[in-house]
């Protein structure tokens, strides 16, 4: 029997818009997240560096974060036994992560309670640990960069418009959620 693959979802900016949430706390919008570390955009006042990353620690943040056109299909896959999927998606804290979770298996259909990996950042915040698999789906280059998986979709968003790929990576860059679960479809297609 062939090993059915697996693709591995981030949440935060890839399955809905965290950061559109947490820049209108500082009068902001999404498109002035240009840089994916808060404190390295020069572009915004220290107040509003503090406002956007109390955002990433409020649990009222996340329950107001609207997902991405597309999150409906991402377990039809798994459900139809072509692949598994699973969810892995780092938190600021265990509030945080206490909304987050019950909200992706309230509101995600056909998602399966046991595919989802949640983690308490310590320390740097530039990266997280991942669920390992074949298809990895992120909007943190820095995720892709340390990941060993054969396949990388990286959600464009603004903070990761302007970086440089790098060439010993397979990468695809998606405009679109929806994009980004018809390429994960595609892979899993071609290689059944």
């Amino acid at each position: 029997m062939r090993r059915l693959m697996k693709a591995v979802y981030d949440v935060d900016d890839t399955l809905w818009g965290l950061n559109e949430q947490a820049y209108k706390l500082a009068g902001l919008t999404v498109d002035d997240a240009k840089y994916y570390r808060v404190q390295e955009n020069p572009l915004l006042t220290d107040e509003q560096r503090k406002l956007i990353m109390d955002g990433f620690c409020d649990p009222e943040v996340f329950k107001r974060c609207v997902f991405y056109e597309g999150y409906t299909r991402i377990f039809d896959i798994d459900r139809d036994g072509k692949a598994h999927v699973h969810i892995s998606s780092a938190n600021t804290n265990f509030e945080v992560m206490n909304i987050k979770k019950p909200r992706l298996i309230n509101e995600v259909p056909n998602i399966k309670p046991d595919n989802i990996k949640m983690t308490i950042l310590t320390g740097s915040h530039l990266g997280q640990e991942r669920e390992p698999g074949d298809i990895l789906v992120d909007d943190n280059i820095l995720n892709i960069i340390k990941s060993n998986f054969p396949y990388n979709i990286l959600m464009s968003q603004p903070h990761n418009r302007n970086i440089i790929m790098p060439f010993d990576k397979n990468i695809i860059r998606v405009e679109s959620l929806m994009q980004a679960v018809d390429i994960v479809e595609s892979i899993i297609e071609k290689n059944m």
